[in-house]
């Protein structure tokens, strides 16, 4: 036994000793494979990626490995596109040895550490990005080889994306890349923190491109999309695939769901979104002419639209789509939304649905092609409750309504035959109210709240401008406005505003809509009220006013501000045109006669041209005047 334990350790000792010669061999061939490599591992990174690399420093790392310190791979223009803390690989001395490989084929995987990214699309629209290149094993057939898969592995990452329409950025945890060249297939694993998203790349007869998302943020999309959607607050959970066979034309597929999370934007609301979620399902060609052949399915609280049709183009594009429904619930659709979107109606219910279509057209470079209809059965839309922050009911007495002139000053006006300055409506002489439809809304007997001519017209200024100039807002949105909901410019408020109009065109006829609209607008600087506003500018009562004391009144509602009594002389001419064009319209409408017309300037011929054509039913139709600019005004 002791000899055979004397034999056991020495062979033991032997063992050892060969693995450490192994060991100390496979470190001295790598150092001495690469102990220039400080000088030339830029050539190594040149033959992978075709760009200028620079490295800080090189060291051995055992068994067989090297690593590199602070790498940086410019463009051709010197832009930094992949800065690496650390980079280690290690180096298979088989084929170092064999001295028939190539620099880029002495490695399979590729580990790095605080990796930064950068993608930049520049001017014309091409990529600048440092790609890897594949690489070939030298082998006995006549071929030269067959390809070698490589494997990558980074953490702590970011990138950075850049085009001329902005840049975003995304930190990950981890990236892994799989290149398998024999199969022709890329894997992509990405890992941030809570998401993580899975890409796919197959090349053969067309090209394969899957993503499977769990909470990805579509951030980096942002600056590349032509579409200005949150794309910094929106996450995918989902899968998508696309296939071409030519790069030009992609087939694009998939179903999951779009999510906001924390979403701030003064347009949308005053307040952040809370999380909403979209669930979808698409089906689409996408090339560079737009997108062709969409069918889209999406669904709010299990209220379910599907939008067909084409967008030709990206930057302006011609937009033919249209929106199915089937029994689709307005309440369902409302409770499905973020309390921010309606935050002064958060109990509100509806009643109602809608089975039918909607067709848009639109080119985008032609603002006034817009054109829009809706075929098939609605329901009109019904407000059961309003909710408890709102009582529409209390509208229809005497109530006291106040007016916020800043955080520690508001205004009374009460609406009740107790006030003095109150005006009942059997009381507001035709020429003011001829002259307040002329200017706010003409068609305001005619419709339920909203009028189609103004809300298109509306869209199409607002499109031409590329901002919100002009508001489609009806006498009863603003009397909504007034009553219940804050100045701000919001979709949100607008929402709230439409179904608020709803349900006082549903509770209070037309004439006390007008009574307490007339008797709660601001006027001027502190004026609220007909009375009052009669009063200060001309010393009189309502119903003394003439036909062109009430056309002024109406033609500042829009703008308030600044007036003084006994405005007529100091009108400029670009306000005394627009108080001739709200008097010929009263004339058509029988609220003025031919001596109003003159005193306010009216041609002789110009009233005979309205004489000629009557006061007929068409002039309802036309859209209010526009409000002139007051730089020309005084």
């Amino acid at each position: 036994m002791g000899l055979l334990g004397k034999n056991a350790c020495s062979t033991l000792q032997s063992i050892l000793a060969c693995i450490v010669i192994v060991l100390l061999a496979g470190a001295l061939a790598a150092c001495a494979a690469f102990s220039d490599l400080k000088n030339k591992l830029s050539l190594l990174a040149e033959s992978l990626t075709s760009m200028r690399c620079l490295v800080a420093s090189v060291a051995p790392c055992l068994p067989c490995g090297i690593k590199a310190s602070d790498v940086t791979i410019c463009s051709t223009s010197g832009v930094p596109l992949f800065q690496a803390k650390e980079l280690r690989t290690q180096v298979n001395l088989f084929r170092y040895l064999r001295k028939n490989g190539k620099p880029s084929e002495l490695f399979d995987t590729l580990v790095g550490d605080q990796i930064k990214l950068t993608l930049i699309r520049n001017e014309r629209g091409e990529w600048e990005l440092p790609r890897l290149a594949s690489p070939r094993r030298t082998g006995s057939s006549a071929q030269g080889g067959e390809a070698s898969p490589r494997h990558l592995i980074f953490t702590n990452v970011t990138i950075l994306v850049k085009t001329g329409k902005g840049e975003a950025s995304r930190f990950y945890r981890s990236v892994e890349a799989d290149l398998d060249p024999i199969e022709n297939i890329v894997n992509l694993k990405l890992a941030g923190i809570n998401e993580s998203a899975r890409i796919a790349l197959a090349k053969g007869a067309a090209k394969r491109y899957a993503l499977q998302a769990e909470n990805f943020s579509m951030a980096l999309l942002a600056p590349v999309s032509s579409f200005p959607l949150p794309f910094a607050n929106l996450t995918l959970n989902g899968i998508l695939g696309a296939t071409t066979s030519d790069d030009q034309n992609f087939a694009v597929q998939g179903n999951g769901r779009l999510t906001t999370q924390g979403l701030c934007s003064r347009v949308i609301s005053s307040r952040t979104l809370e999380s909403f979620s979209l669930p979808f399902a698409l089906q689409a060609v996408l090339n560079r002419s737009g997108i062709e052949n969409m069918i889209a399915k999406i669904s709010l609280a299990g209220e379910t639209a599907t939008i067909q049709g084409d967008v030709k183009g990206w930057e302006k594009p011609v937009i033919d789509l249209k929106m199915n429904f089937s029994g689709f619930a307005y309440d369902g659709a409302i409770s499905a939304l973020p309390p921010s979107l309606h935050p002064s109606l958060p109990d509100i219910r509806l009643s109602g649905s809608m089975t039918g279509t909607f067709s848009l057209h639109l080119e985008m470079e032609n603002p006034d092609s817009l054109d829009y209809s809706y075929t098939g059965h609605t329901d009109s839309v019904e407000i059961l409750d309003l909710g408890r922050k709102m009582d529409i009911n209390r509208l229809k007495g005497p109530f006291l309504h106040k007016v916020k002139m800043d955080p520690e000053k508001d205004i009374s006006v009460l609406l009740s035959p107790d006030n003095p300055d109150f005006t009942p409506y059997r009381k507001i002489p035709f020429s003011l109210i001829s002259a307040v439809m002329v200017a706010e809304d003409l068609g305001f007997f005619s419709h339920r709240g909203f009028s189609k001519t103004g809300i298109r017209d509306s869209l199409i200024e607002n499109l031409k401008a590329g901002k919100v100039v002009r508001g489609a807002s009806t006498i009863s949105m603003q009397l909504a406005k007034n009553l219940f909901l804050s100045p701000e410019r919001t979709l949100s408020r607008k929402l709230e505003e439409a179904l608020i109009t709803v349900a006082i065109e549903q509770s209070l006829d037309k004439r006390r809509i007008l009574e307490i609209y007339l008797n709660i607008i601001e006027w001027g600087n502190g004026i609220y009220g007909i009375g009052p506003a009669a009063r200060y500018y001309f010393g009189k009562s309502p119903q003394q006013l003439s036909p062109r004391e009430s056309a002024f009144l109406a033609s500042i509602i829009a703008r308030p501000k600044d007036w003084r009594p006994d405005p007529f002389s100091r009108l400029g001419q670009g306000w005394q045109e627009y108080l001739r064009v709200i008097l010929c319209r009263m004339y058509r409408m029988g609220a003025a006669d031919v001596e109003d017309l003159l005193i306010a300037g009216v041609s002789g011929e110009r009233i005979d041209s309205l004489t000629e054509k009557g006061s007929g039913e068409e002039d309802r139709a036309d859209p209010p005047p526009p409000v002139p600019d007051p730089g020309r005004a005084f």
